[in-house]
């Protein structure tokens, strides 16, 4: 399967920039595209369920085992049948091994293929961005059949590549923050650190540190940090909860920041374009779309609305070299 109007969409892109605009393209109905319980853990996806609370909880204070299971995630066996796959199947083993165990031997070992390094990027990409059609593909699917009892039968995701998605990506998705420095903060008593975090993924409360400092919070019922908490507990969905143009226009916004980071900006029509070859190539089977019903990419307001979010995400720390 393949996303052959996105394709098209891609030719004459850099292709890391292809690819992260596809992937952040998708981030719209991949959250907001889900019941709203999703944070609950009852009528979700199947991709997005919390598997294991336990082990959930584990990778909180574990990132290096997220980034290992995303890595053997992208790894083998998938790799069979591409170019310089050989290569890559050792690239992921080693970049695993150095970020668990911070081997850096092997990692200064590898040999490239001998091929030009635009070449091997390109093919790099066209393997990533396989592996994102698959996975575009399988939620389409997953969404389609909803709540019937097909779901139980849809590919899951690893609880390693979930955590990044409910974790990670939402915190910059909805706070333009990354977790790993709410989640510092919030371990060391910062309340609006937590505030946040909490609206992402309500689990963190379990966390073991966390667990305590909100254990002692919920002797005073009536405090402040009390208050801030349970209202973010009780308003969870509702707070994060875009009307999908929204979410669109927030996602439009970064794929410019990127674009514009890139020396290779995108025009908001473009941005537009790739969203409607999206609603093409996703389209349930015997339904002919022609473009997203979200994106309107040639009217000014989509225009303004794409810039303002581009100039909030200037100001995100992603965008620069502070933390």
């Amino acid at each position: 399967m393949e996303l052959k109007n996105v394709r098209e969409w891609a030719k004459g892109k850099p292709p890391e920039l292809a690819f992260m605009s596809v992937g952040v393209a998708l981030i719209p109905d991949l959250i907001y595209g889900v019941p709203t319980d999703t944070y609950t853990g009852s009528h979700t996806l199947p991709a997005l369920r919390v598997p294991d609370i336990e082990q959930w909880k584990k990778l909180y204070v574990k990132p290096k085992e997220m980034l290992r299971g995303c890595f053997q995630f992208l790894g083998p066996p998938a790799l069979e049948g591409f170019e310089h796959g050989q290569f890559l199947t050792s690239l992921f083993r080693v970049v695993s091994s150095y970020v668990v165990d911070g081997n850096r031997i092997a990692l200064q070992e590898l040999k490239r293929p001998s091929v030009p390094p635009d070449q091997f990027k390109r093919g790099l990409y066209a393997y990533l961005f396989s592996r994102l059609e698959v996975f575009a593909f399988e939620h389409a699917w997953a969404r389609t059949i909803g709540d019937s009892a097909e779901c139980q039968d849809s590919p899951n995701l690893p609880i390693e590549v979930v955590f990044c998605l409910r974790t990670w990506v939402f915190c910059w998705v909805v706070h333009k923050r990354s977790f790993w420095s709410l989640y510092q903060n919030a371990r060391h008593g910062d309340i609006e650190a937590l505030e946040k975090l909490v609206i992402v993924d309500r689990n963190i409360l379990s966390e073991r540190r966390i667990a305590k400092w909100w254990a002692r919070i919920c002797e005073d019922n009536e405090s402040e940090e009390f208050e801030r908490i349970h209202r973010a507990l009780g308003k969870c969905p509702d707070l994060i909860r875009y009307e999908m143009p929204q979410a669109k226009i927030a996602a439009a916004g970064l794929i410019a920041k990127m674009s514009e980071a890139k020396n290779h900006p995108l025009s908001a029509s473009e941005i537009g374009e790739l969203f409607d070859a999206l609603a093409r190539d996703l389209a349930p089977e015997g339904q002919v779309v022609h473009k997203d019903p979200d994106v309107d990419r040639k009217s000014s307001q989509w225009r303004k609305a794409v810039a303002r979010q581009k100039d909030k995400w200037s100001e995100s720390p992603f965008f620069s070299s502070s933390q």
